[in-house]
């Protein structure tokens, strides 16, 4: 049938690491089809067909469901054109990437999979920051070119919680490419040289290449060392995480900042 020649695809990402971009960058192409909310990652793709049966379904009918739940969901807007057809997503926590990883790789292995990786972390957690204070997370929102971008200064312990999480959950992802034909995009090249992400995007997805000149939203933020006030101290800090996550120390690590999170919990209540 027709979803069945199509080519199925998934964009994964944290937060505010271009995820939304490059989906657009897909979804106004021509020959593709796309879910265009955000596909929420749990329960769908954290329990898989569980959401929908009580495990007594059939081995053949575990084996169809969830590929035909991501087609529905996923060509709604599919036409005779339509050559590839997906969805994008949002992965947070390793837990989540866990719980995720499993799924795909258990009953959607008919997947191509784009990791959107933001590197500048300090950057990434100052524009969620940024986003959460203003209600402005993306250029075309209202009054986004009006907007006054205000100066921050990060907590370091929040950071390290972030940066720790973020880490490992970039890890756990990477066990897709055992499984999945993978395509790792960084932001930093997305910003450096879009023109190019687009096309290994679009030739992954075996679709043509044709200017997105449908994506028209401009960078929202500074460069982050222009609001991110302990910018340079915390990029040392992130440094410093990397480093500490070569063998046992990675543990420690997460020792550290999940007694920072408690202590951060306590001071808020």
């Amino acid at each position: 049938g027709l979803v069945m020649e199509q080519t199925r695809y998934l964009i994964i990402g944290s937060a505010r690491s271009g995820t939304t971009a490059l989906h657009l960058a897909v979804l106004g192409h021509p020959n593709a089809a796309g879910l265009v909310d955000e596909l929420r990652t749990a329960p769908l793709l954290t329990e898989g067909r569980a959401v929908f049966t009580r495990g007594k379904d059939p081995k053949h009918d575990r084996e169809w469901m969830l590929p035909a739940v991501f087609d529905a969901l996923t060509t709604l807007n599919a036409d005779e054109r339509t050559t590839a057809h997906g969805a994008k997503v949002v992965c947070n926590s390793p837990k989540t990437a866990s719980a995720m990883v499993s799924v795909l790789q258990q009953q959607l292995r008919a997947l191509k999979i784009i990791i959107v990786r933001r590197n500048d972390l300090v950057a990434q957690f100052g524009s969620g920051i940024s986003g959460q204070r203003s209600g402005i997370m993306h250029a075309w929102n209202k009054g986004a070119q009006r907007r006054a971008v205000d100066k921050i200064t990060i907590n370091r312990w929040q950071f390290t919680a972030f940066a720790a999480g973020r880490l490992r959950t970039y890890d756990t992802l990477s066990a897709l490419n055992h499984s999945h034909e993978v395509l790792n995009v960084e932001y930093e090249s997305l910003l450096d040289d879009s023109d190019g992400v687009y096309r290994s995007i679009y030739r992954f997805l075996g679709l043509s290449y044709v200017q997105p000149t449908w994506i028209a939203a401009s960078k929202l933020l500074p460069p982050p060392d222009q609001y991110i006030l302990n910018y340079d101290p915390l990029q040392s800090r992130l440094r410093m995480i990397k480093e500490n996550r070569v063998g046992g120390a990675e543990m420690l690590l997460s020792r550290v900042v999940a007694e920072v999170g408690r202590k951060l919990r306590q001071i808020r209540n």
